[in-house]
């Protein structure tokens, strides 16, 4: 009979503890991420394949992890443009034709408030785009015509 009574105490708290983190859980913390591998190392990046995703990019992110970035995915290739509004890190870009690394943009400073925002571009047509904390090229040695590995989108909830 204790045994009964312990075990539904057991589920009903843990029933209760599941609803409270779902309704806890903010409504759109859907987020696609991809894992991607360049040269052996790692990166865990967030997708941005819509306007409005690749419009806000990393813009008010205040810190991203050694290992994590932004992969803007576009329908064709082009010479994209860049700014940096809103941001609040410094970063790297790595621009990607295909599979394969055709430019790279360092140490990229947040813009001071009132400064005018400067554009990036690459050198040629690219269809992603990799951002990456300022200094990441340098330390993992990246360079132009280098394979990059971009796996399965996955969605993390």
């Amino acid at each position: 009979m204790k045994l009964k009574k312990t075990l539904v105490f057991f589920l009903i708290t843990l029933f209760s503890l599941g609803i409270i983190l779902w309704f806890r859980q903010p409504k759109d913390s859907s987020v696609n991420k991809t894992r991607i591998e360049v040269e052996g190392q790692i990166i865990y990046a967030e997708i941005a394949d819509t306007p409005a995703a690749r419009e806000k990019g990393l813009g008010g992110k205040e810190n991203l992890a050694e290992n994590e970035g932004m992969l803007f995915l576009f329908p064709e290739k082009d010479y994209y443009s860049f700014w940096m509004k809103g941001m609040i890190i410094p970063i790297d870009i790595i621009w990607l034709s295909d599979s394969e690394i055709v430019d790279i943009t360092e140490n990229l400073s947040p813009p001071k408030n009132g400064d005018p925002l400067p554009l990036f571009k690459p050198k040629l047509p690219v269809n992603k785009v990799l951002e990456v904390n300022a200094g990441y090229v340098k330390k993992h040695n990246l360079k132009i015509g280098q394979k990059v590995v971009v796996e399965k989108v996955f969605q993390l909830r």
